[in-house]
């Protein structure tokens, strides 16, 4: 969680000290996944026991792009409702993609 954050000031640095010229975009995905799970490959039997879950991605993506660099920073949290404790300190968020690139001349 330390290293996004400081990822996201530096970026933010990096961008104040050019010309406001450059296109900043902020964008987002929210998708979330029911499934019913009743076995696999197998029968279920009278012992086996079904279960619903729903699976949820939340991702936010900067995008930077200046006539001489563009940088892109995607966070990402993956997570099953009902899977983690509310106050638990699991790390669910990371670092999808990032990367920066130098326009040559």
């Amino acid at each position: 969680m330390k290293y996004i954050k400081h990822l996201m000031v530096a970026a933010l640095i990096l961008a104040s000290m050019f010309e406001l010229q450059a296109q900043f975009t902020l964008s987002g995905q929210f998708r979330n996944r029911a499934e019913y799970r009743d076995g696999y490959k197998t029968l279920p039997t009278a012992n086996s026991n079904d279960y619903w879950l729903v699976a949820q991605r939340t991702r936010l993506t900067f995008d930077y792009a200046a006539e001489k660099f563009i940088i892109k920073a995607t966070v990402q949290d993956a997570r099953i409702w009902g899977e983690d404790k509310w106050k638990a300190d699991n790390m669910g968020i990371g670092l999808y993609e990032g990367y920066g690139k130098v326009q040559s001349p």
